[in-house]
């Protein structure tokens, strides 16, 4: 299912207060078990998912680890190449997380950084 990791996220975000106060690496753990098993093939599959999960979020908590979700799948891919829906969704993700500003346009500024050859293409 090709957003099953987004889907799964979206689920293990109810209750994430309580959760992060239990552990502190609570989303590190979860995004690492979540794409670990993943193949390069399936990673890039993922992101479509994810860039709509990252969209989604107007809590700036959750929005950087759901972008450092993305960058976990990016990196997992191995390789540039664009997802078609990161492609159409690039200027309105890349604006989201401008809004945020601080750790989140550092991810953002890494993800531009991952993509930038391809991008201009």
């Amino acid at each position: 299912m090709a957003d099953e990791v987004a889907i799964r996220f979206a689920a293990n975000i109810v209750g994430w207060k309580s959760k992060l106060q239990a552990d502190e690496w609570y989303f590190v753990t979860l995004c690492d078990e979540m794409v670990a098993s993943l193949s390069p093939a399936e990673a890039f599959d993922q992101i479509g998912g994810v860039v709509e999960l990252v969209l989604n979020q107007n809590v700036g908590y959750l929005c950087l680890r759901a972008v450092a979700l993305l960058l976990a799948l990016a990196r997992k891919s191995n390789t540039t190449e664009l997802h078609p829906r990161l492609r159409l969704s690039w200027e309105p993700l890349i604006v989201h997380l401008a809004s945020f500003g601080g750790n989140i346009q550092d991810h953002a500024d890494e993800l531009t950084s991952w993509y930038r050859h391809r991008t201009k293409e």
